[in-house]
């Protein structure tokens, strides 16, 4: 029986499929994104139910090739001009890079699919930096494991990748990612990264109104996944700022002394 990760581990899988992506039509202009109907509702969306609500409008779209490019150029501004803390908006912005070269690639255009295959690793590693950090965050020690889960399988993607990958990537990731999280140290805390943990897992199944789904997962142990949905959301609690502060710092060197 598992919570999912605020119902974004399935994220890849649902992502995963879209290889039949039409990638060899022209990108529009960039403002000509912005003007779609479709970037004004993705920030409707995301201002009134956060990286949540983005990824179902991902899961349905993603596969129409100008809604895509509009969803990318979202995320590309809200990460970049917004400074969005969220941090699944960089993870949702990795997989769709990594998907749309794997498009590529089995198009037989390895020159396209190398073009994304780095930013991609960039944006994982700003995930990385942001998620464990805020994880780190919840006054449940149990969040940071599942997190940690997520981001090794992201990597494990790019195990047979490296070598299309730039020499330097790995340094150039650390930076920008170190940097990026830096920049958000004074965020808020993010209250649905604590959802992934055991406290908030026991909170839904103590609920007498929780709904439980089952569905098949043919990757998962046993071929299902259940899914705990409490009635009402579920208010974690957090650690004080100068003792996340404290376990911030301890994070960013690990990553920075990592090879």
């Amino acid at each position: 029986m598992t919570v999912p990760l605020l119902n974004a581990c399935r994220i890849l899988a649902a992502i995963g499929c879209l290889s039949v992506l039409a990638f060899a039509a022209p990108a529009p202009a960039q403002e000509v994104l912005r003007s779609e109907p479709l970037y004004a509702t993705l920030n409707l969306e995301a201002d009134n139910g956060g990286s949540k609500k983005i990824l179902n409008i991902i899961e349905r779209d993603a596969n129409n090739l100008n809604a895509r490019s509009i969803i990318m150029q979202w995320l590309k501004d809200r990460i970049w001009t917004r400074l969005d803390p969220d941090p699944f908006y960089s993870l949702y912005y990795s997989d769709l890079l990594f998907t749309t070269a794997q498009a590529y690639d089995r198009a037989g255009k390895p020159e396209g699919a190398n073009a994304l295959y780095p930013t991609s690793f960039l944006f994982l590693s700003v995930f990385e930096a942001m998620a464990l950090t805020d994880s780190a965050r919840c006054d449940d020690p149990t969040v940071f494991e599942p997190v940690q889960i997520l981001i090794a399988g992201r990597y494990a993607y790019f195990q047979r990748l490296m070598d299309r990958l730039p020499a330097d990537i790995k340094q150039k990731a650390k930076n920008l990612a170190l940097s990026y999280e830096e920049k958000l140290a004074g965020r808020p805390p993010f209250s649905l990264i604590c959802n992934s943990g055991l406290k908030a897992m026991a909170a839904a199944l103590d609920e007498p109104n929780h709904t439980d789904k089952t569905q098949s997962a043919p990757g998962m142990l046993g071929g299902n996944k259940t899914t705990i949905t409490p009635s009402k959301p579920y208010v974690p609690s957090f650690i004080s700022n100068e003792v996340w502060n404290q376990k911030r710092h301890k994070i960013r060197q690990m990553l920075k002394d990592r090879p």
